[in-house]
């Protein structure tokens, strides 16, 4: 029978794995950032922890948050200025209708092949 792991011991002061990159960010205390994090911009209320391999950007996580591994929050490449973040918005290739998919890449709206002569 294995025993779990031993965990480390947590303190008001805030705990940053050495491999988490942290940029104009705010830890509360008795907080957790695990390996590999990258914070941007964000606050990281009381008693909460972030898992390994998470990207916050321009946030603001309550207390007593728990966020699971490899999570993505405000990712950069979105334009969250628009109504949507629907990629309709920003990939003109994917926001015609299937119809229009459909003549552009056989000649006919209703599917059917083009005949080249």
């Amino acid at each position: 029978m294995s025993s779990q792991p031993v965990s480390r011991r947590l303190s008001a002061a805030p705990t940053s794995a050495p491999t988490a990159k942290l940029h104009e960010s705010r830890l509360g205390a008795w907080t957790e950032v695990g390996d590999r994090c990258v914070f941007n911009h964000v606050t990281l209320g009381d008693y909460s922890y972030v898992e390994r391999d998470c990207d916050l950007m321009f946030t603001e996580i309550g207390r007593f948050t728990s966020i699971a591994s490899s999570v993505r929050i405000n990712p950069s490449n979105h334009p969250w200025w628009r109504p949507t973040l629907h990629h309709f918005s920003y990939r003109p290739a994917s926001s015609a209708s299937p119809a229009a998919t459909r003549a552009s890449t056989t000649g006919s709206s209703t599917g059917a092949p083009r005949i080249v002569s």
